[in-house]
């Protein structure tokens, strides 16, 4: 395809670039090779999540209209709900999934833009991003950055705490209201009885407002941690270019 013919980048796409610039500028700074290889694994996770969760909230959106027609037809086997659920599932349990390995990866970019206060956080292999909202928001580290953590954390923590659940305990659990949305159970690891109280949440508004924290939380980041790197050479030179329009792709 001829690059006057692919389509403009969108913001979340700019971000996601400037992201990587910002890990590359640290590498660089600091003499960090590994960060090239978290860069590239984040940007990756990044983009999975991003593609899982407009998968989830299709199927979300269309989900009602294939249930309603099949209740319509008593006495008829039900074969497409059932797909539409079991996808669904597997769907919800990767985002889960991704969205943990995503922050894990990212802790262990921010442990690096700390490195007078290296002994205060695990090694690389205990180091979660759980890790990183705990520490921060409980010491006087870096009190900017605690405060986006704070405002932050709880959604971060429901990421963490549905994974967890669904990866040692339980199987994710998908639904519909009394008006047919899709919903699904918001798990944490301390609600293990059989005979629970099921707390229900609309998927698609979960994920959207999940999107949307998401993409706030990270453009936050770039700014605050541009603060400790400045941008290179190479950098101001690509992000001129980005904003002009003649960078169209993030690969």
């Amino acid at each position: 395809m001829a690059a006057e013919d692919r389509k403009e980048l969108n913001e979340t796409e700019k971000l996601e670039l400037q992201l990587q610039w910002l890990f590359s500028d640290l590498s660089v700074q600091q003499h960090i090779e590994e960060v090239f290889e978290w860069r590239e694994a984040l940007g990756f996770k990044l983009r999975a999540l991003r593609y899982v969760e407009g998968k989830l909230v299709a199927m979300a959106h269309s989900a009602p209209g294939v249930v309603k027609e099949e209740m319509k037809q008593p006495g008829v086997l039900m074969r497409s709900t059932p797909v539409v659920i079991e996808n669904a599932r597997l769907n919800l349990e990767f985002f889960f999934y991704l969205g943990t390995a995503f922050f894990d990866i990212l802790a262990k970019l921010t442990k690096r833009f700390y490195p007078r206060n290296e002994k205060s956080f695990p090694n690389d292999q205990r180091l979660y991003f759980t890790d990183i909202v705990r520490i921060l928001t409980e010491t006087g580290i870096d009190k900017e950055y605690a405060e986006l953590l704070s405002k932050h954390r709880y959604w971060i923590t429901s990421i963490y705490n549905n994974r967890n659940v669904l990866a040692h305990s339980a199987s994710s659990f998908i639904g519909f209201d009394e008006n047919w949305n899709m919903i699904f159970e918001k798990r944490s690891p301390e609600q293990a009885e059989l005979w629970r109280e099921h707390k229900n949440e609309n998927l698609a508004e979960y994920l959207e407002e999940i999107a949307s924290n998401l993409y706030d939380f990270l453009e936050h980041y770039l700014a605050h941690f541009r603060k400790v790197v400045p941008e290179s050479e190479s950098t101001q030179i690509l992000r001129k270019a980005l904003e002009t329009g003649e960078i169209k792709t993030i690969l």
